[in-house]
């Protein structure tokens, strides 16, 4: 670089210094930015520095997965594809929901941790006392003990939605309760892993809705990880599936199939444990997977019996009121609101379906789910 060109760098990073200073928003060129790769824990599963959410139906062992991983993490092991942890160190673990003396800590024993290397976040001291540590206001302090430990390459949240200071339904709270952990990630490269549940009745659906909450848990996580049962496993086949729904950063397909198994420790034999044995890798998107695992069987949700019938088939009997319809144009009466036994229905006693329909239905618990029920009830209604 000669000396004309070294002073117009400089006169170009003073310019950009001077920009900042007067608007008071820092900026970074991008010509300042060095590029780099995606620094992987286990290659396109479990990225370094970024936001993981792990959603499944209950009874499917999220938690028991992972311990699993953290377990491979925390002593630089295999994981199901065969590839070694490509950055092996300390995993720091929250859960609001298992208890690590008899459940965690047991299971970590089962898959093998290296439990110095694993350690629970359990306390905040605040006060000259201790209490509880709250991940939606304390996460300013769990930064600062990743930035000590240094080594941290993955942090557990049991169940992220524990995280948010709100409405877990709100886009905005959500994204904003979230930020810290995506901010965590970014600057000391650990992984972070959010567990949380499928919402019920959601069988079939896109796998990203499925899970719980807003939208944003699936959108501000960089890779979304789902677990199911496979309720139709035929003999030697895994009893549950683990698929990638979503990657912004690599492929969104794939999975493997494992079981859920319970052996004695070596160190403390009259104690049992829950570990993965993992199966077989499966090929197709999360959707595919799950359909062909679940098969339209029940996740949990169901359409109470007291709902309309309408309410339970509407694509259904809105075929056939359209097909009765017809037939009536056929014979000159008018189609319109018709009762079960084929009468017209007055304004009132559609309001009233209307009415009996949103004071049953489930939907409207959320207000996305509210505006759902309200839809439903349109197309099932009013013909």
């Amino acid at each position: 670089m000669t000396v004309d060109q070294a002073l117009e760098a400089k006169r170009k990073e003073a310019e950009r210094e001077s920009v900042a200073t007067e608007s008071g928003v820092g900026l970074v060129w991008a010509c300042d930015v060095v590029p780099e790769p995606i620094s992987w824990l286990w290659e396109g599963w479990i990225a370094a520095g970024k936001l993981h959410i792990l959603g499944g139906r209950a009874g499917t062992g999220k938690t028991t997965l992972a311990m699993s991983l953290a377990a491979t993490v925390s002593r630089g092991g295999s994981f199901p594809d065969g590839s070694r942890c490509g950055a092996p160190g300390r995993v720091l673990i929250w859960t609001g929901e298992d208890d690590p003396k008899d459940t965690l800590v047991p299971r970590l024993h089962a898959v093998g941790a290296d439990l110095e290397k694993v350690a629970f976040v359990q306390t905040v001291r605040d006060a000259e006392e201790d209490r509880s540590f709250d991940p939606a206001t304390d996460l300013p302090l769990l930064s600062e003990k990743v930035r000590q430990l240094r080594d941290v390459r993955l942090v557990i949240v049991d169940s992220i939605v524990s995280a948010v200071a709100g409405d877990s339904h709100q886009n905005g709270e959500v994204r904003r309760s979230l930020q810290p952990f995506v901010d965590i990630g970014n600057r000391f490269g650990c992984a972070v892993l959010g567990i949380t549940h499928f919402s019920k009745g959601t069988s079939g659906g896109n796998p990203l809705e499925r899970v719980t909450g807003s939208v944003a848990f699936g959108a501000l996580a960089r890779l979304v990880l789902v677990a199911s049962k496979n309720e139709k496993a035929a003999e030697g086949e895994s009893s549950c599936i683990f698929a990638r729904a979503k990657s912004n950063i690599g492929k969104d397909f794939g999975g493997f199939g494992y079981d859920l198994e319970e052996v004695p420790l070596d160190a403390y034999p009259e104690i049992k444990a829950s570990r993965v044995r993992w199966g077989a890798s499966l090929d197709g998107t999360a959707a595919e997977i799950l359909d062909a695992a679940e098969g339209g069987g029940s996740d949990g949700g169901h359409c109470p019996k007291r709902f309309p019938s309408c309410a339970r088939n509407w694509p259904g009997d809105r075929w056939r009121q359209r097909k009765s319809n017809r037939e009536r144009r056929k014979r000159g009466s008018s189609p319109g609101h018709f009762g079960e036994q084929g009468r017209p229905l007055g304004s009132n006693q559609v309001r009233q379906r209307w009415r009996e329909f949103d004071t049953l239905g489930h939907f409207h618990q959320t207000r996305r789910g509210y505006r759902f029920g309200m839809m439903l009830t349109m197309l099932t209604t009013i013909r």
